[in-house]
């Protein structure tokens, strides 16, 4: 389960969150190592809970940011709006 969840996120973030080499990571996630200690395996259990922490929190701000995107576009539209109906209406006013 630990290498399955693990192989959600890449190698280098891995990489980098443990402090682990490269090349041992790569190890790990292949699953060519024959033996991986105890320390280490519970240092990748909290790796992992700091990456799918990360991983939430990126989701969040995401969906914030979307969220601000489509109000900006509602507002644009409704400034559009007002600019049509504006127009439309000198419009009717030059030609009277």
């Amino acid at each position: 389960d630990l290498l399955a969840r693990l192989r959600g996120f890449s190698a280098v973030s891995i990489s980098r969150a443990s402090g682990m080499y490269l090349d041992d990571v790569f190890d790990i996630l292949k699953g060519t190592r024959t033996k991986t200690s105890p320390e280490v395996i519970e240092m990748l259990e909290k790796v992992l809970k700091k990456l799918e922490e990360d991983d939430e929190r990126l989701e969040r701000e995401a969906a914030k940011i979307n969220f601000m995107i489509r109000g900006f576009e509602v507002i644009e539209q409704k400034n559009q709006k007002k600019q049509m109906n504006r127009l439309s209406d000198s419009e009717k006013y030059l030609e009277k």
